[in-house]
């Protein structure tokens, strides 16, 4: 059990007000009824905590005033204060003194008199021993691409104590980039203490930055990144028209009319029609042979060949989409020429692109007005 010290001052005031202070007027205030103090920790280590109550001076005093002074006597105890000589890095034996401060015209205008301004106290109770930081040598390995990283705890120490220890997670995967872990430690105060040792914490806060993360909203895509992909998508259509071995009105149609007519085709028109985006919902239901979340991207276009001409629909695919540690976005999209479906009709397009698709995935329609490609 942690030891801590809590003061309600018993006060001996160590001065007395000035002549034409406080002193002499008839409302009197035992601010030792209304001042405390606490500490609590390892001794070099610890910080104290003071409280002024003005709150019961206010409901303790309030009648006795007189309501033609209660402004005045709200506003003199706003002016108080309370501090230490020293606060912080506190050792078993230090002489600490404690000084309550206020308005001294407002205290005067109300006619009332404080005692126990001021008053010494004494620390004690510390712990003693040889400060341990139970983490300095702990390391938290991350692998893998959140959420679908895995953590786990390393324990580089050499000390004796330490190494007997054990370390854990509170999460060790499903966590998002960016988030806190905890590692929490299984050490005992008391027989840290047999060996000589203390402690401030047997918990610490690991953040996760620098993790390579799915994207799982709109929000998290590099739109500057999204438009040339998308843009260089558009031309793969137009290059892959243009092309004299791919058919692509027969590609589009099915129709095995078109294999016998004349093969010179380009494109007459082209628009991108809509980008779809998809994300896994139930990480307990993902398989690893699947994509954590995939990128649709559907142009509609008129192919021609002077004499026919049909519209298309040509569907791009793109997966994996992912925020790296390092701050840049990733967004593969080698092999654009391998990476569409297309059809004279868009749904059965769809059809096909969905086909075996499980329900695990929540889809987002990315609005086109914030994707700039040229015409």
């Amino acid at each position: 059990m942690k030891l801590k010290r809590i003061g309600i001052i018993l006060v001996i005031s160590l001065f007395t007000m000035m002549a034409g202070g406080c002193s002499l007027f008839k409302t009197k205030i035992y601010l030792e009824n209304y001042v405390s103090y606490s500490y609590e920790g390892i001794s070099g280590y610890t910080s104290i905590t003071l409280e002024l109550n003005t709150e019961q001076i206010q409901k303790d005093f309030a009648e006795k005033i007189g309501e033609k002074k209660q402004e005045d006597f709200v506003k003199l105890l706003h002016s108080m204060s309370m501090e230490a000589s020293k606060t912080e890095s506190l050792s078993n034996g230090d002489a600490i003194t404690l000084q309550v401060t206020y308005d001294e015209t407002l205290c005067q205008s109300v006619g009332n008199k404080f005692t126990g301004t001021e008053t010494e106290i004494v620390i004690e109770g510390l712990e003693e021993g040889i400060l341990l930081d139970l983490f300095a040598d702990i390391v938290v390995n991350v692998q893998g691409t959140a959420p679908l990283a895995v953590a786990s705890v390393e324990n580089k120490s050499s000390n004796e104590y330490i190494k007997g220890l054990t370390y854990t997670l509170d999460k060790t995967t499903g966590f998002r980039a960016g988030e806190e872990l905890v590692v929490s430690c299984n050490a005992d105060k008391e027989t840290a203490k047999e060996q000589g040792y203390v402690f401030l914490n047997t918990t610490h806060v690991y953040k996760t930055d620098g993790v390579d993360a799915y994207v799982e909203a709109e929000e998290e895509i590099d739109f500057t990144v999204l438009s040339e992909v998308i843009q260089e998508a558009k031309n793969t259509v137009i290059r892959e028209t243009e092309g004299s071995q791919r058919r692509m009105l027969y590609k589009v149609t099915g129709s095995s009319n078109f294999l016998f007519q004349y093969n010179k085709e380009w494109i007459d028109s082209i628009e991108l029609l809509e980008v779809k985006f998809f994300t896994c919902s139930d990480i307990g239901q993902y398989d690893k042979t699947m994509p954590y979340n995939k990128l649709l991207v559907v142009f509609k276009a008129y192919v021609t060949n002077a004499d026919h001409g049909s519209d298309g629909y040509f569907c791009f695919e793109y997966d994996n989409l992912m925020n790296k540690g390092d701050g840049s976005f990733l967004l593969r999209h080698d092999n654009q020429e391998l990476r569409y479906l297309c059809d004279n009709q868009y749904d059965e397009l769809m059809e096909r692109v969905m086909q075996g698709q499980p329900e695990i995935y929540a889809e987002t329609q990315i609005d086109i007005n914030n994707i700039t490609i040229t015409e």
